[in-house]
């Protein structure tokens, strides 16, 4: 057995706040706090897909299977994310990955990690140490059906090789992404294993514990008015309103874009920025068109129709 998750995706909310970002105008008091956001979903996804590249040194077993990116329940209410979680028959590697720049202290007796920039802007975050020990926790519980299960290692994986850790945690070791490999072929040196079914009723068990991560529409998550955002179908190059010439063609006049396919991600942006149920008036008031044409454009599209009545409504 060896399986990798698929490739690991953009998160929704780094696109959901990609598409926040660019239908709020520039002087909108939230277009700050929303920028800043989108750095910081982006340096997060790019921080996990660095450590991905990783991964091939290690030289794992053949019997092995990666997880990217998951949402688990342990009980109700109680649910632990994971960047990357590897599961063999000698260890269970479990990693936080974070791309941390400038200075870094990891406050773990205070519960915050701080970090210090090179012009000395100071930040304060969730202990990621804390983080670490409720995913651990969590996956012990999980586990509790296999109590020869093997040996959790948890593990903070810097991913910027430049970070200056001032302050190292005292019950979890943190590594460099250039470091891991050697590190990690030590957990797999162990000569305890279990057999190769038993690793796969392991397999099988996280699966079923996979939960979807809640995806709140951006509006009504950071209370901003629908009509506050650009309408209209908007270029994907200079973020301009479009202007439909004949048929699906839509062209973007200051740039010369034509396309007939960014309707979809205008009717996207209705999901992210304002509900997860879409109706014919709610593509209007982002569209600013009329009930005739966001009839037809919902026809289009591959979503789901829920009512035959007016007060039906599409989701994906």
């Amino acid at each position: 057995m060896s399986i990798i998750d698929a490739q690991r995706k953009p998160p929704w909310d780094l696109l959901a706040h990609e598409r926040l970002l660019i239908r709020l105008p520039q002087n909108h008091e939230k277009y700050p706090f929303i920028n800043n956001k989108v750095y910081q979903l982006k340096a997060g996804y790019s921080g996990e897909v660095e450590i991905d590249r990783i991964l091939p040194e290690i030289g794992l077993p053949n019997e092995h299977h990666i997880f990217k990116d998951i949402r688990l329940e342990v009980l109700p209410n109680f649910y632990i994310q994971i960047d990357t979680l590897i599961l063999t028959r000698h260890a269970i590697i479990l990693m936080e990955i974070k791309k941390y720049a400038g200075t870094i202290y990891f406050k773990e007796d205070q519960g915050k990690t701080i970090k210090i920039s090179a012009n000395q802007e100071v930040e304060k975050f969730e202990c990621a140490v804390h983080q670490m020990d409720r995913a651990v926790h969590g996956l012990h519980k999980i586990l509790e059906k296999f109590p020869n299960h093997p040996p959790i290692y948890p593990i903070l994986a810097m991913a910027n090789a430049k970070v200056d850790i001032a302050e190292y945690p005292k019950s979890v070791p943190v590594k460099y992404k250039m470091q891991l490999p050697k590190y990690i072929r030590t957990k797999l040196a162990m000569k305890k294993q279990i057999t190769i079914n038993e690793l796969t009723k392991i397999e099988q068990q996280i699966q079923s514990r996979k939960a979807p991560k809640p995806q709140q529409p951006l509006c009504e998550r950071y209370d901003i008015p629908v009509n506050d955002l650009k309408k209209g179908v908007l270029c994907l190059n200079c973020h301009q309103q479009m202007t439909k010439k004949q048929g699906r063609t839509w062209t973007c006049e200051p740039c010369g874009l034509t396309s007939n396919t960014l309707i979809h991600q205008a009717v996207e942006d209705c999901f992210y920025l304002i509900s997860s149920t879409l109706t014919n008036a709610q593509l209007r008031q982002i569209l600013n068109i009329s009930s005739k044409s966001a009839t037809r454009i919902l026809r289009q599209l591959t979503l789901t129709k829920v009512g035959q009545t007016k007060s039906s409504y599409y989701i994906q």
